[in-house]
């Protein structure tokens, strides 16, 4: 086993070896509270009471600062219930901080991400809002605004009012792809209906077949171990579709197991020649 101040941070032992090991590093740490401008309370209360030891989650986040391309994410519940009685775990202010507000950088919950990496403080409020839970949403924005960290004219968008228990244990509907699609390695046993299985997709050039049972084992038949395969077969599976689109009849892949005959041609004259140890023709 390694040492705790060998794992936790990159200073004190061969640290030009320790940056290559954590190469686009992300650490995850959680936390209790978050304040509106990037502070993180993670180990005790404002009273004093420690609720837990703070362990080396400073380390993790003073080494997503201090490596290049590495990221440090704090999660936390939105709200939290005590007494009978329900609070934002985003808060304006606390009289206890575990992580400082200069070392902010992307903070999670189940109302969303927000960013604070590089960001000034008024953007901060704006992302941090975005995650609230909505019932202290105006109460959040108003405080900023009068303590001049926030413009007054600033309203909150209407998707903000999503974020309420009820609205995150609602299943979410997937959006429909719009990217375009990549070439699949499975082709389709008879031409395509005018369903909407066979519809072009958004952005897309080519028809989608409609996807035959079993096609998963069918994809492993042929492995595709050199570039040159992968683009004959993306290129039959192209002409493929085509052709299945316009009514022509589905031709076999030439796979492995349907090699194609070795074509003989006969040598020209020049090579039929035997010569002697001199170089001159027998």
């Amino acid at each position: 086993m390694r040492r705790i101040g060998q794992v936790n941070q990159i200073y004190g032992n061969d640290e030009a070896l320790e940056r290559l090991q954590r190469r686009d590093a992300r650490f995850f740490n959680s936390c209790m509270m978050a304040t509106a401008l990037g502070a993180a309370v993670s180990d005790a209360l404002e009273d004093g009471r420690v609720v837990s030891g703070v362990g080396g989650q400073y380390n993790f986040v003073a080494m997503g600062h201090a490596l290049p391309a590495a990221r440090s994410v704090l999660m936390f519940r939105a709200l939290r219930e005590a007494h009978g009685r329900t609070a934002s775990n985003v808060r304006w202010n606390y009289g206890h901080t575990t992580i400082p507000r200069h070392l902010r950088d992307v903070y999670i919950n189940e109302y969303g991400i927000a960013d604070l990496r590089h960001a000034n403080d008024e953007d901060c409020v704006v992302a941090m809002a975005g995650i609230t839970d909505a019932r202290w949403q105006a109460e959040l924005l108003e405080t900023a605004k009068a303590a001049r960290k926030l413009r007054a004219d600033f309203h909150a968008p209407s998707s903000w009012q999503r974020n309420t228990p009820v609205a995150c244990a609602r299943p979410q509907r997937r959006s429909a792809p719009t990217a375009p699609c990549r070439t699949t390695r499975w082709a389709a046993t008879s031409p395509p209906s005018n369903s909407a299985s066979s519809a072009r997709w958004p952005g897309c050039r080519r028809t989608r077949p409609p996807r035959p049972p079993g096609c998963a084992r069918c994809c492993r038949r042929w492995p595709v171990r050199r570039r040159r395969t992968r683009r004959s077969w993306n290129a039959w599976t192209c002409a493929r579709a085509r052709g299945l689109a316009a009514g022509a009849p589905a031709r076999p892949w030439p796979g492995p197991d349907r090699a194609r005959p070795l074509i003989r041609r006969p040598l020209p004259p020049s090579s039929l020649h035997t010569r002697s140890h001199t170089g001159s023709p027998a």
